[in-house]
């Protein structure tokens, strides 16, 4: 922060000719602040070097003790232990999670059984990729759900999707359409079209995942049995 605060007094006091050398460094600071912010749920999870990976592949290859394909779809899970809490407390902790992310947004709690300890949500990881093959450009946006399965002390972590909603721009040409994520790579190596991009789509919709599952763990762990007041 101090660096950004030389930098903004920098623009006033110099010639004009080092203004523009200023303003990329304030761009450059900004942004590394907001990866060290961004990554902070990340550096908790055992997957905090995955995403600076050179490598594409080796980061999806580390990710793959945590998602399977099953059913058509792609599930992340993870297990929270040792949590002080009983089976419904665990229950009424995570539905509060999902009513706060989804309140501003059109996600939304689609199921809720109490007697079978889960809920389930529904959102929408907005363009969340965007990937050019000249003369195309491509967003990626994909629908997924959160479930929340409880015992006495454990949880179970799960987001799942099925597909990809892919829009394509090409000038004045507007295509959308929608692509399982079973059927392209990483998922199916034997399609080779365009496996770049959907590789990098797919650790792209990774990261988010994971930021989501560690930072509900990390909410769960933070709190604490119910005490009963003694008379």
């Amino acid at each position: 922060m101090v660096i950004i605060g030389h930098v903004v007094i920098y623009l006033f006091i110099c010639p004009m000719k080092y203004i523009a050398l200023a303003i990329i460094l304030l761009m450059l600071g900004c942004k590394c602040l907001a990866q060290e912010f961004g990554s902070t749920i990340l550096q908790n999870s055992p997957f905090k070097n995955t995403f600076n990976s050179s490598s594409v592949e080796d980061a999806i290859s580390e990710l793959s003790s945590i998602y399977k394909v099953e059913d058509g779809k792609v599930t992340f899970t993870i297990i929270v232990d040792s949590l002080p809490l009983s089976s419904s407390e665990i229950l009424d902790y995570a539905k509060e999670y999902l009513e706060e992310v989804y309140q501003h947004s059109k996600y939304e709690i689609v199921h809720l059984n109490t007697e079978k300890s889960l809920v389930i949500g529904s959102g929408e990881f907005f363009n969340f990729e965007q990937y050019a093959i000249f003369p195309n450009q491509y967003s990626f946006t994909c629908k997924h759900y959160l479930r929340i399965d409880t015992k006495e002390g454990r949880a179970r972590l799960c987001v799942y999707a099925d597909e990809y909603d892919i829009r394509r721009t090409n000038g004045n040409i507007y295509e959308q359409k929608d692509v399982k994520i079973t059927d392209v790579a990483p998922l199916n190596p034997d399609n080779g079209k365009a496996e770049k991009m959907y590789k990098k789509a797919f650790l792209a919709f990774a990261r988010l995942v994971v930021y989501t599952l560690y930072e509900l763990r990390d909410e769960l762990k933070s709190k604490q049995e119910t005490k009963v007041e003694e008379w």
